[in-house]
């Protein structure tokens, strides 16, 4: 049995997919398999689900359908419909299995091996594993799930930056300028900007750094309404103005996330579960950036105590 989050939120098993049949059913499943052997209090699933003002009476009988059905799907997998646990006391939900049966966790695993290795191979192994799955977490409509994809996507651009990292140290600069030719369609950011400055740098490709620096300023613009960084554009114009500069040192980049961009120092906590990138402060409209409970007066989340901080 294995669960995938990349591309649509399934439960595979016995050669097949075993269906649920609501994607508030995939959101249940999704948010316990990110978090695996981790307990998740019932009114957290809930609030993720539904805002408050969309929550009945009814809904917490709505959860335990889903659970009764994403643990007969797990059985049907052949998987054991009590690694879903419940505990009464604490009120609580926890999808007890190895992080190694979801591919997401198997994706960041060995991809955080990649890195510390520096292993093209292993990265190509990792990012094989999202390769023609689309969007993650595809079939689940709700907010919780839009800052989910966010979240994962961010992991994936830190993925594929350092598999660009590696390959350059590896001599590889060619494969880089290959490779950012199609990601920076999707994803333009101050990491690849710079990655894509250093991989012509080089490979003595200085006379293509202006072209590269007027698509990135472009394409910034065009997806997330923001501008390089200056020290970015400060990068290109040195190597434009010294043709015989190829060793570069990466500077600390920004990581943009939707229409705003965050500062980042070389991605620190990329490998923890859940990877907060878009945080606005005192927006009592947001839920809380750790647990995404949704405040209960103001700004502060009902989970302000047990944080210890405001927001």
């Amino acid at each position: 049995m294995e669960i995938n989050l990349l591309g649509n939120v399934e439960i595979r098993g016995h050669g097949r997919i075993h269906r649920l049949s609501t994607s508030s059913g995939y959101c249940v499943l999704a948010a316990l398999a990110l978090q695996p052997t981790t307990p998740i209090p019932a009114t957290t699933l809930l609030d993720w689900l539904w805002l408050p003002s969309q929550q009945t009476d009814k809904s917490a009988g709505s959860l335990t359908r889903f659970v009764t059905e994403i643990r007969g799907a797990i059985e049907k997998a052949g998987g054991d419909r009590a690694w879903l646990r419940y505990s009464s006391g604490a009120r609580t939900y926890c999808l007890d299995i190895d992080a190694s049966l979801v591919d997401y966790h198997r994706f960041t695993r060995l991809a955080d091996t990649a890195r510390v290795k520096a292993d093209v191979e292993m990265f190509d192994r990792a990012l094989a594993l999202w390769r023609g799955k689309g969007e993650p977490l595809a079939n689940v409509k709700s907010l919780w799930a839009d800052r989910r994809r966010t979240d994962m996507k961010a992991v994936l651009r830190t993925v594929r930056h350092h598999l660009f990292e590696a390959l350059l140290a590896t001599g590889k600069p060619e494969q880089v300028i290959q490779e950012l030719a199609y990601v920076v369609e999707e994803s333009p950011t101050d990491e690849f900007m710079v990655d894509g400055l250093r991989a012509l740098a080089a490979a003595g490709r200085h006379v293509d750094i202006p072209e590269w620096t007027t698509r990135l300023t472009r394409l910034m613009d065009e997806i997330f309404s923001v501008a390089p960084a200056p020290a970015s554009v400060a990068l290109a114009k040195r190597l434009t103005s010294d043709p015989g500069e190829r060793a570069l040192t990466p500077p600390v980049h920004r990581t943009i996330v939707g229409r705003s961009a965050i500062s980042n120092v070389q991605h620190a906590e990329w490998t923890t579960p859940l990877h907060r990138t878009s945080i606005r402060a005192g927006n009592s409209s947001e839920t809380c950036p750790d647990c995404d409970r949704w405040p209960t007066t103001g700004s502060e989340p009902a989970c302000g105590i047990r944080h210890g901080r405001r927001w």
